[in-house]
């Protein structure tokens, strides 16, 4: 899974927790040094083009100005834009590809969209820090739309079809090291228990279920789409075998991303009233699963 977006899911969970004013929050990794160099910008419209004008220096300065703001939940979207289903796998192992992650905060019946830009630093760095992030508010005080994502045992039974699938054509075409990576990960999605989430992600711990975190780790755990050597990397002279790695990779890449929203999804500690509930879902045009602008 890409840092990027490992970054963009723990700032979701985290900012949740203190938004709820959680006395899990101190739990929580509040000491992760890069926090403190990602910066939230507003982008305003000139007759010269855009500019950015500064709202937070740090991760913690935005949630507290979230709180502020009356921000009740931080959700995470995503979308492949009007990109075929092939170009946004092929693209996932880069910075700014494999679609677009973004953080969406929420009142009770108004949405902000923040984006993530990640740039090298012009300067350099010797302790490999290389990159400046800033998350953008690209979008402010829209209604969101009501996405219909699958519960979390369709995510697990989904998982299950497509694993031993796509596992079976790897050790099949001399691709055992990404089957083992299937096989392992399969065998994990009825674990409920003792998985080494924190091997990719900080959570705060207590306030997710088992279910949610075995959902994450298996879907970290079979992400094989970024990096050289990648599954990305492989084609086949046989036309019926790279059609079927097509799809195969393409039906595990759509599944691990409707697994991992999913089991975000809800986490946000709050407990609504029912006016709020209605606030928050009425009147809402229902998209796909990707197409959060809708």
């Amino acid at each position: 899974m890409n840092y990027s977006v490992i970054q963009l899911l723990s700032i979701c969970l985290q900012g949740n927790c203190y938004l709820s004013q959680s006395r899990h929050f101190k739990d929580c990794d509040t000491t992760i040094e890069e926090w403190n160099q990602i910066q939230f910008s507003d982008v305003k419209e000139k007759r010269s083009g855009y500019e950015r004008q500064n709202i937070c220096t740090s991760v913690h300065k935005w949630f507290e100005y979230l709180y502020k703001a009356n921000v009740k939940q931080i959700s995470v979207c995503y979308t492949k834009d009007n990109e075929t289903d092939s170009f946004v796998r092929e693209t996932s192992g880069f910075i700014g590809g494999g679609g677009r992650w973004m953080l969406q905060t929420s009142t009770n019946e108004r949405s902000d969209l923040w984006e993530a830009d990640w740039t090298v630093k012009s300067n350099g760095s010797e302790d490999q820090d290389i990159w400046d992030i800033t998350y953008l508010r690209i979008a402010k005080d829209f209604i969101p739309p009501n996405i219909d994502l699958p519960s979390l045992y369709r995510c697990k039974i989904n998982l299950k079809s497509i694993l031993p699938r796509i596992s079976k054509f790897a050790h099949t075409n001399n691709l055992s090291n990404f089957g083992d990576i299937f096989d392992k990960s399969l065998a994990h999605l009825d674990y409920d228990t003792d998985l080494p989430i924190n091997d990719y992600i900080k959570l705060p711990l207590d306030l997710i279920s088992n279910e949610r975190k075995t959902l994450l780790y298996c879907s970290f755990q079979a992400w094989v789409f970024g990096g050289m050597g990648s599954w990305n990397d492989h084609s086949f002279v046989s036309n019926d075998l790279q059609n079927e790695y097509i799809k195969l990779s393409n039906e595990l890449f759509d599944e691990l991303h409707l697994a991992i929203l999913s089991a975000i999804k809800g986490i946000n500690y709050i407990q609504l009233d029912s006016k709020q509930e209605v606030a928050l879902t009425d009147n809402k045009t229902k998209s796909k699963w990707w197409q959060f602008w809708l």
